[in-house]
């Protein structure tokens, strides 16, 4: 919590700008903090940091059905958890389930595409973090395989890998 609100603190954002962040950094008392000073923001969430403040149906009661989705909300904060490939859970505070998405979206257990509805926080989620994804993806798939017992080797290595990926 203390890195993002750092950031937003120096970065002076202004009110009703909108932030996306991956599992690492949310968390429920980030997500207010951030609403507390007018910022909008929407992240995946970890199973351990949701039981205390929401209750959330259990992953394997959620697996049953492609598409099928339980919704929680304390506050101001709302928490989606849906099943695609495998489970996603999103916690906003400033998203509305509603207008839900259909695209054609690909089943690996069916191997086949068909119209899965996607809740408004999940699809506005995966529309923002694309860009930040695909880098990640691609610096997994094309990184140096090139080990050292220095400390700091994997911090050059995968900077040298980025920027390769990217330019």
């Amino acid at each position: 919590m203390d890195v993002v609100m750092g950031l937003v603190d120096h970065l002076e954002l202004k009110k009703g700008t909108r932030l996306y962040f991956d599992n690492y950094f949310t968390s429920v008392s980030l997500l207010r903090n951030l609403k507390f000073n007018g910022i909008e923001a929407t992240g995946t969430l970890r199973e351990n940091r949701c039981a205390a403040v929401m209750k959330l149906l259990d992953k394997k009661a959620l697996k049953k059905k492609r598409g099928h989705m339980v919704v929680s909300s304390c506050d101001d904060l709302l928490a989606v958890r849906w099943n695609d490939n495998s489970i996603v859970t999103v916690l906003t505070n400033c998203d509305e389930v509603e207008p839900k998405k259909n695209p054609s979206l690909y089943s690996r257990t069916a191997k086949k595409t068909g119209l899965v509805e996607v809740p408004g926080p999940t699809a506005k989620y995966y529309a923002n973090m694309c860009g930040v994804d695909l880098c990640d993806q691609s610096v997994s798939t094309y990184s140096c395989d090139i080990t050292s017992k220095k400390w700091w080797w994997p911090f050059y290595a995968w900077t040298v890998d980025v920027c390769c990926v990217q330019g």
